[in-house]
C-alpha cells in the first residue's frame, strides 16, 4: 500500500491518513449521514498554518482516490494535523432557490451549482422529469431528502459526484479482523403517515384562494398600508399583480394577471378609477420561502369610506374577491398511513413522526420509500460494524463502498459508513433485507415451515435469508429445550 497526498509541500513527511465517509439515507424521514471527511498527520513545516482552504487530493493504491479542502489545521512545532472536509461538504451551505421543472439529473446538478461543487456529476440512476418546489435552507438535507425520495444515493468517487440507484452493488470483505453485530428494540409505532405531492408546472395558474380553504377577508384604513401573509400551495418563480374591477365573481382567474374588488364602509362597491385615483392599491410580492407570498394593501384616501374590504358584499355577508396568479410549481398534497407491523402491545405511541419529504411526488412512491419510515418504527432494529484490510473486486474503494451490500448472518446489510486508514478500513451496516432476496432463496414452502416452525416473526425478521443448513439456535446442553424460545429466552 502506498500514498500519495496533493496539496502539502511535502507528501512524503505524512506520518498518518484516514478518510470518513458516509452514504445518503433511504428512510425518506432520515436526515442521517454526513458528508465525509479527510484527515492527516504530517511533519511540521514554516508555512503550515497557510493550507487552510488548501485543495487536498488523497491517492492510495489499493483504496483509489478521494478529494477535499483543508478546513482545520493544528501544529505543534513538530507535527501538524489537517482535518479536509470532502468535497461533499459544499453542500452544507444555507441556500435560497426558487421552484424547478426539468430532468432530475439537472436538479442534482442545479444543487451542485448552488452549492458550488465544481465536480463532474456522473448520473448513473433512471433520468426522469420532475416538478419540485423551491426551498430555503440547507442544501445538504434537501440532497439527502431528494435521494430518499428517488431512490438512488450520491456518493464522492474519485473526484465525481456519483448518482447511482441504490443496492447497486453487492461486495464480501475478505480478510475480516473483526466482526460484530447489535441487535435491539427501539422505540415502536403501530403506524407512520408519508405525506406526497401532486406537483405540476403552472403559468399564471391561480394560486390564490386556495382551493378547498375559506379564505379571510382582508382590509385596510384610508391612508394605511397593511401587509398580510398568505399561504399558497405553490412554489412560485413570478406573481402576477392583480387587477381592480368592479366585481369579479368567485370564478378560477389562471391564465390572467388575477383581479380584486374593493368594498366600503357602506358595502357598496368602490370603482376601480375612484380606488386608484384616491392612491388605493393592491401588490402582491414573492417570498424567500416557497408557500408564502407578502400581500400589502393600500387604503385610498376616502376618509368616509374607511376601512376598506377586498372583498364582494351582498346582503351583509363579504366574499372574498382576491385572486392571484403565477408561474411556478403548484401542488395538493395527500397522504398514506403505513402500518408498522409492531407489536400493539409493545408500541410506545401509536403514530410515528410524520414523513413530509417534499419530494415523494406520488402514492406509490410514498408506499415504497415510506416502507423504510415505517420499518425504522417497527421495534426491532439490526447492525454489523466489520473490519477489513482488503475489499476484493474494487479498484476504487473510496465512494463504492458505502451504499453497497453484504450479507452476514442470513440477513442483508447496506454499510452506511466507512473509516478507512493505511491499517484497512471498518464499515457500519443496518439490515436491508428485501423481498427480492428472500425470493432468491428459492425455499419451497415445506422447507420454510420446517426451517421456521419453531420461531416467532420477529426471528424471522432478524434472520430472512438463513437456509435450511444454518442452525437458528444452539441445542441446550441440559436437554431441556431450545436456547431462545420463550419470552425472555430461557428454553420454555
Amino acid at each position: 500500500m502506498g500514498v500519495e497526498i496533493y496539496g502539502i509541500p511535502e507528501p512524503r513527511n505524512v506520518i498518518a491518513w484516514g478518510v470518513e465517509e458516509d452514504i445518503t439515507p433511504i428512510d425518506p424521514g432520515s436526515m442521517n449521514g454526513g458528508a465525509g471527511s479527510i484527515s492527516l498527520t504530517t511533519v511540521d513545516w514554516p508555512t503550515s498554518r497557510l493550507i487552510e482552504g488548501t485543495d487536498i487530493v488523497l491517492k492510495d493504491s489499493d483504496y483509489g482516490t478521494t478529494i477535499g479542502t483543508a478546513q482545520d489545521v493544528d501544529g505543534d512545532g513538530a507535527t501538524v494535523s489537517i482535518i479536509a472536509n470532502s468535497e461533499l461538504a459544499n453542500f452544507n451551505a444555507q441556500r435560497t432557490t426558487g421552484p424547478y421543472s426539468g430532468s432530475l439529473s439537472g436538479l442534482f446538478q442545479k444543487l451542485m451549482d448552488l452549492s458550488n461543487v465544481y465536480s463532474l456529476l456522473d448520473f448513473q440512476a433512471q433520468d426522469r422529469t420532475v416538478h419540485v418546489p423551491g426551498f430555503v435552507g440547507n442544501v445538504w438535507d434537501e440532497v439527502k431528502s431528494l435521494c430518499a425520495a428517488y431512490r438512488v444515493e450520491l456518493a464522492l468517487v474519485a473526484d465525481r459526484i456519483v448518482v447511482r440507484p441504490i443496492r447497486s452493488r453487492t461486495i464480501t470483505l475478505p480478510n475480516e479482523t473483526a466482526y460484530s453485530f447489535r441487535t435491539n428494540r427501539q422505540t415502536a409505532s403501530l403506524a407512520v403517515d408519508v405525506a406526497f405531492y401532486n406537483y405540476r408546472p403552472i403559468n399564471r395558474g391561480e394560486v390564490f384562494p386556495v382551493p378547498g380553504e375559506d379564505p379571510p377577508i382582508h382590509s385596510v384604513e384610508a391612508g394605511e398600508i397593511s401587509e398580510y401573509e398568505l399561504s399558497v400551495n405553490a412554489s412560485l418563480s413570478d406573481v402576477r399583480q392583480p387587477v381592480a374591477m368592479m366585481s369579479v365573481g368567485p370564478g378560477d382567474r389562471s391564465g390572467t394577471n388575477g383581479a380584486y374588488s374593493v368594498v366600503g364602509n357602506d358595502n357598496l362597491p368602490i370603482t376601480p378609477a375612484q380606488w386608484r385615483a384616491a392612491g388605493g392599491n393592491v401588490e402582491v410580492l414573492l417570498t424567500d420561502e416557497p408557500g408564502r407570498l407578502l400581500l400589502r394593501i393600500t387604503g385610498a384616501q376616502i376618509d368616509h369610506l374607511s376601512p376598506f374590504r377586498i372583498a364582494e358584499s351582498a346582503g351583509g355577508t363579504d366574499f372574498n374577491s382576491l385572486h392571484i396568479t403565477g408561474t411556478g410549481v403548484a401542488w395538493e398534497q395527500e397522504g398514506v398511513r403505513l402500518f408498522t407491523g409492531a407489536n400493539p402491545l409493545k408500541v410506545t405511541s401509536e403514530l410515528a413522526p410524520p414523513v413530509d419529504n417534499p419530494y415523494i411526488t406520488s402514492r406509490e412512491q410514498a408506499m415504497v420509500t415510506g416502507a423504510h419510515a415505517a420499518a425504522a418504527h417497527s421495534g426491532g432494529q439490526a447492525s454489523v460494524q466489520a473490519a477489513t484490510n482488503k475489499i476484493r473486486g474494487l479498484d476504487q474503494t473510496f465512494g463504492n463502498v458505502v451504499g453497497s451490500r453484504i450479507e452476514r448472518d442470513g440477513a442483508m446489510y447496506r454499510i452506511e459508513s466507512m473509516s478507512a486508514g493505511p491499517e484497512g478500513l471498518s464499515v457500519d451496516g443496518s439490515m436491508d433485507t428485501t423481498v427480492a432476496d428472500f425470493n432468491n432463496l428459492g425455499l419451497t414452502t415445506e422447507e420454510f415451515n420446517t426451517l421456521w416452525q419453531d420461531a416467532d416473526a420477529k426471528s424471522f425478521s432478524l434472520m430472512p435469508l438463513r437456509r435450511p443448513e444454518t442452525d437458528i439456535v444452539e441445542e441446550d446442553t441440559y436437554g431441556s429445550g431450545i436456547y431462545g424460545r420463550g419470552e425472555y429466552g430461557d428454553g420454555g
